[in-house]
């Protein structure tokens, strides 16, 4: 993407942008007063006051505030799995695009069913020292110092003080009490000048406990910032006045592509695909909640149950697809018990709406099938059932059963992908939400 010269101009001047196109492959959010030297790529986000040193690489990264990547990190690295071999056929990769081979074709994998390039969560006021490499997926708490050099490949407590490779925990920047009010207080997100002019002299910051208690219990305002929408793949740079998200499996995967190639419209929200993503995946869950947490409202296009069942009784789900062999009724109701808590956790955070699309439009083929019809001649699946999931989140579910009677028309596969027209639909109708501030 090649920005206009004057409008970038004046967005830098006005609101103190550190960084240019070069910086930026993907599309994400930035917050005004960040400062990138390194590389933004694939899906991000970047927090006021944060800073990406020189030749510092973040992949599908989404970082908060005050936090520093220091020269030469790299964020987003493949996880290295436990397999007959380390090379990227067992992924489902090729060596290059232009790669073709009769022997590799046969052994490449058709279908990797775990998930791949995923994002890395790194809080706010956090430091990952020079050199040091995250692995996708990692979650690194607020507050977490990362020593210079060190391989991270599991999540990082807040406030943890972790070094070496593989990195662990070496300490703790304060004791557990400070720990858990800093974490509910989140300084970052709020004005503390007004204690700093209060106190006399030049503040000093170093084991200034006074000063952690005042921020700590003082009221204070938030600290708004601007944040600015970068799409490169479409060109669009701009103050972002969006704060409504849809996030969804394949389905959203193809609106969003569609979207990108200017085929389809997405009005007043935007489109987070996570292929093939499984309800039970660890990464949904801390995108749908970074999101409620730094911008509003999710839209959630809630998946098949069963997708991600190679990962149904581990204690890391990262799974994705459906796996054949994983199959089983007690897969499935485990599945279904796991989907339902991530469901409940969501409805408690108040800004999170359920479209069950995927069991609507299964439910509603078995239905022609005369699949799972009682002795009564109604539906009744062993496991779930579209009109107990509507009843048991009414207050959070947008019902799609009445827009989509037949629903065979507005589909292309036993997937439950939609058609354009469908697509179109669904835009109108998630639009009518937003615009009642859900």
């Amino acid at each position: 993407m090649v920005m206009n010269n004057e409008i970038f101009q004046d967005l830098q001047s006005k609101y103190g942008l550190q960084y240019s196109d070069k910086n930026f492959s993907g599309e994400g959010f930035v917050e005004e007063c960040a400062v990138i030297r390194g590389k933004l790529n694939g899906r991000f986000y970047l927090g006021a006051y944060s800073q990406i040193d020189f030749s510092a690489i973040c992949n599908n990264a989404y970082i908060g505030r005050f936090t520093i990547i220091e020269r030469n990190c790299y964020i987003g690295r493949k996880k290295y799995r436990s397999a007959l071999s380390n090379h990227p056929f067992i992924y489902g990769d090729t060596i290059n695009n232009n790669f073709k081979d009769s022997y590799y074709s046969l052994i490449k994998t058709n279908r990797f069913f775990y998930e791949k390039d995923k994002i890395s969560f790194i809080g706010s006021d956090v430091v990952v020292g020079q050199n040091s490499v995250i692995t996708e997926g990692v979650v690194i708490g607020d507050g977490a110092i990362i020593y210079p050099n060190s391989y991270v490949d599991e999540d990082v407590p807040p406030y943890s003080i972790v070094a070496g490779s593989p990195a662990t925990i070496i300490g703790f920047r304060f004791e557990e009490d400070i720990i858990e009010q800093l974490l509910i207080k989140k300084w970052w997100k709020y004005d503390f000048s007004q204690i700093i002019k209060n106190f006399k002299g030049i503040i000093n910051y170093i084991n200034n406990n006074e000063l952690i208690e005042k921020v700590i219990s003082e009221d204070l305002k938030n600290l708004s910032k601007n944040k600015f929408y970068l799409n490169t793949i479409r060109g669009d740079y701009c103050l972002n006045k969006i704060n409504t998200c849809v996030v969804g499996p394949s389905h959203i995967q193809i609106w969003h592509k569609k979207w990108l190639e200017s085929k389809l419209d997405v009005d007043d929200f935007y489109l987070l695909p996570i292929p093939a993503m499984s309800l039970m995946s660890n990464q949904s869950e801390n995108l749908i909640k970074w999101w409620v947490d730094w911008f509003d409202n999710v839209i959630l296009f809630v998946p098949d149950f069963r997708i991600g069942n190679v990962t149904t009784f581990s204690n890391i789900h990262d799974g994705r697809f459906i796996e054949p062999e994983s199959i089983s009724n007690e897969n499935d109701i485990e599945s279904f018990r796991i989907g339902l808590n991530r469901l409940d956790q969501y409805q408690l955070l108040k800004k999170v709406k359920f479209i069950f699309w995927c069991l609507y439009g299964r439910e509603s083929l078995n239905k022609l099938d005369n699949k799972f019809i009682n002795g009564n001649g109604a539906y009744s699946h062993p496991i779930w059932n579209y009109t107990d999931l509507v009843k048991r989140y009414q207050s959070v579910t947008i019902d799609v059963s009445t827009d989509f009677l037949n629903i065979e028309k507005f589909i292309v596969d036993k997937s439950i992908h939609p058609t354009d027209e469908c697509y179109r639909k669904l835009n109108t109708i998630i639009s009518s939400y937003v615009s009642r501030d859900i």
